[in-house]
């Protein structure tokens, strides 16, 4: 696509995230035959490439991971990213991969070249990041492919007519798409010429959040006062626009709930960020302490968590949740939430989650529009121990119910490499 690779370099004069990921490629064929050789003396099973674009498709591929290791112990696993801050953050982190990689812009010759490297038995795709030329090279070396997670939103750009052919085209290079629910597989039938590919095989998001919700301990993350049994509410990926809203309610809501705390994670624990949080809480009348900076028996209702990677263990301190962006850009993940049994408050914005949606719709989910609605709905779950409970059952038995895509994935796998590897 040499019209793309121009677009990309002329963009880089203005985005440092696309001139990271052009600096990032400089040396990229060197960087991946040397991982590969360092991991080969060890690496007797079968080559495996899993593809996720950014930090949201790293976190659906990480349970597939762990199951590819515990089936194929001797395997060689290349993850590739497009996205440079998921690229920086899985390779300063530890990661069962052998090799961890940016993927090569979509060119014929670097896709040729990129396959010839890594010589994958199977590829497997997480959601919607395709590349025509790897994906044509894979199957030219004989890979068996999969596109896990799969979805094809309604208002996608995929539908219009032009580029419907297109996708197709590219879609054509699976031999399994795995659609995350039954609509979804609907949609993606669209564009699969040979339908018996698709199957429904559900989203692997449930198993990650299962597994990080038990990763790290409260005790590892919290001061001893904020981990304690109380009255504790949890606010997640908090943007200011949520706090607005919330830290005022959580307030009034105190009159009536003595020593209930509030623990705040913002969507990003930048220094402006947490300033902007605190004069929120202050002008809610609230004292808030900051997680970094928090001193032994340190007087304060609201605890600020300055830290990043530890919000899906919090949520597990609390008694309600709220999660954030949903009073902003949209709501973020309320898995993470719910996979603690606790009751799932969020904002209006909600149309960019179907699980939102579908918890709201069962009643598992609570929608609040304004201050006035979270105080009240915060009073009743704090006084009414036992609605608190049936929700908190609700919301565990929503996620555990769903769990088990990677397994069946990875099952679908197995079978493919049935005869080459044992």
């Amino acid at each position: 696509m040499p019209a793309l690779f121009v677009v990309f370099h002329a963009a880089a004069w203005f985005s440092p995230k696309i001139r990271a990921g052009i600096r990032g490629r400089a040396l990229l064929f060197e960087d991946i035959a040397a991982q590969i050789r360092n991991a080969s003396p060890r690496a007797s099973g079968p080559r495996l490439w899993i593809h996720a674009a950014s930090m949201g498709e790293y976190e659906q591929a990480r349970p597939l991971i762990r199951e590819i290791r515990q089936r194929f112990p001797e395997c060689l696993i290349v993850l590739s990213f497009f996205s440079p801050s998921a690229f920086n953050h899985v390779q300063k982190s530890a990661s069962l991969a052998d090799v961890v990689c940016y993927l090569p812009f979509d060119s014929r010759s670097r896709a040729r070249r990129f396959l010839r490297l890594i010589q994958p038995d199977a590829g497997i795709f997480i959601r919607h990041d395709l590349w025509p030329n790897h994906l044509r090279a894979a199957k030219q070396a004989g890979a068996w492919l999969m596109l896990a997670c799969a979805s094809v939103h309604e208002k996608s750009l995929r539908h219009k007519p032009l580029l419907r052919s297109f996708n197709r085209a590219v879609f054509e290079c699976f031999d399994v798409v795995a659609a995350i629910s039954e609509p979804a597989a609907a949609g993606l039938e669209k564009f699969i010429c040979r339908r018996q590919r698709v199957l429904v095989a559900g989203d692997t998001r449930y198993d990650q959040v299962l597994f990080r919700s038990v990763e790290k301990k409260l005790d590892e993350v919290l001061p001893a006062t904020w981990r304690k049994e109380g009255k504790r509410f949890i606010v997640g990926s908090a943007w200011p626009e949520d706090v607005a809203v919330v830290a005022p309610a959580f307030a009034s809501a105190r009159h009536q709930i003595r020593d209930a705390q509030m623990i705040i994670v913002p969507h990003e624990p930048t220094p402006a960020h947490v300033q902007q949080i605190m004069d929120l809480c202050k002008s809610a009348g609230l004292a808030a302490a900051i997680l970094s900076r928090y001193q032994k028996n340190e007087a304060a209702e609201v605890l600020i968590v300055d830290r990043i990677g530890i919000l899906a263990n919090i949520y597990g301190a609390g008694q309600v949740a709220f999660v954030g962006g949903s009073f902003g850009p949209g709501v973020h993940n309320v898995l993470e939430a719910a996979v603690h049994g606790v009751p799932v408050l969020f904002g209006p914005q909600m149309r960019n989650s179907a699980e939102a949606i579908e918890m709201a719709e069962a009643g598992i989910g609570h929608v609040i529009h304004d201050r006035e609605a979270c105080e009240r709905l915060l009073i009743r779950l704090f006084q009414d121990a036992d609605r608190r409970r049936q929700l908190a059952e609700q919301s565990r038995a929503f996620v555990l119910n769903r769990c088990g895509a990677s397994g069946r994935l990875i099952n679908l796998l197995q079978e493919a490499l049935r005869g080459k590897f044992a």
